[in-house]
């Protein structure tokens, strides 16, 4: 049996009507969980996920930004060891694509889940999974346990989805009014100029015999890990279809398209302040600018 549970801390606009008044029932509190899933343009939350597979349990933090319509940030937290990596989910893609520090994120299970794709498959139940279990849980009732699984399933087989939601923390104001800045470099051949030098980094400290270890641990070539940036384009060239040389061109055009991507959904959000680099990166520079910015908004 296959089992994925997650406690949502911080899930704001979801759980609008979530909070137990007049003797609601856990099954009425989860139905306006779910119309209000349907109804939301989007949300914000942290999430603790636990995902048992077997005889292995797996724990990480991500916190998450859903809109319906755009894309999806999925940022992991914890643990340490993957605390940075970013994924981005685009409506109606069903591959992830994974910054580079996401290159060497583990599966969980033979079929393709990963930390990260776990979030999709919980929304989805969120969506239009069948719920098998509605109860209060935690001190004083502060929490609502789903249960979702196959209604024609008997309990404890085949793959068991557990939402816990936080009644406490859903209706907390945002604590803080973000200021973003970002750093991009004033031309883009210097972007891609280092994206190149980067991808030739890579290669030469050991991208090729870090996929080949993956494929002989008996990871499917089709799994979703292994259809992020740097190491789809390396298993033709494991297989004897291409050179080495080639991938690593791919690559490198693969990831100034990506990182245009970034780009492009990064200046939809008028509030960033920019800096921007010459030709080589200059952080004494780009220091002064940010401090400059922090003193004119009053955070300095």
């Amino acid at each position: 049996m296959r089992r994925l549970t997650a406690c949502v801390l911080m899930m704001t606009l979801l759980l609008c009507s979530c909070k137990a008044a007049g003797g609601e029932t856990p099954e009425e509190a989860a139905l306006a969980v779910r119309d209000a899933y349907l109804d939301g343009a989007g949300w914000n939350a942290d999430a603790d996920i636990t995902a048992s597979v077997g005889n292995k349990v797996f724990d990480f933090t991500l916190a998450v930004q859903w809109r319906r319509e755009g894309e999806t940030v999925l940022s992991i937290t914890a643990p340490e060891l993957l605390a940075g990596i970013i994924a981005r989910l685009a409506k109606g893609e069903t591959v992830l694509e994974y910054d580079g520090a996401g290159l060497s994120l583990g599966l969980l299970d033979g079929q393709g889940l990963t930390a990260v794709s776990a979030v999709p498959w919980l929304m989805e139940q969120i969506d239009k999974g069948y719920m098998a279990k509605c109860a209060w849980a935690g001190e004083g009732d502060g929490q609502l346990a789903v249960t979702f699984r196959d209604p024609e399933g008997k309990p404890g087989t085949g793959t068991e989805y557990l939402l816990v939601f936080d009644r406490e923390s859903r209706a907390l104001p945002n604590r803080y009014t973000p200021l973003t800045i970002a750093l991009n470099f004033a031309q883009r051949p210097h972007l891609w100029e280092r994206i190149d030098r980067r991808v030739d980094q890579m290669m030469a400290a050991g991208l090729p015999e870090e996929v080949r270890a993956l494929l002989d641990r008996g990871v499917p070539p089709r799994a979703t890990a292994l259809q992020a940036i740097g190491y789809k384009e390396l298993l033709p060239a494991l297989a004897g279809e291409r050179t080495l040389e080639e991938a690593a061109e791919e690559i490198k055009l693969r990831s100034r398209q990506y990182a245009k991507r970034q780009l492009t959904w990064l200046r939809r959000n008028p509030d960033i302040h920019w800096i921007f680099w010459e030709k080589e990166r200059n952080f004494a520079y780009a220091l002064q600018i940010a401090t400059e910015i922090l003193t004119r908004e009053g955070l300095q």
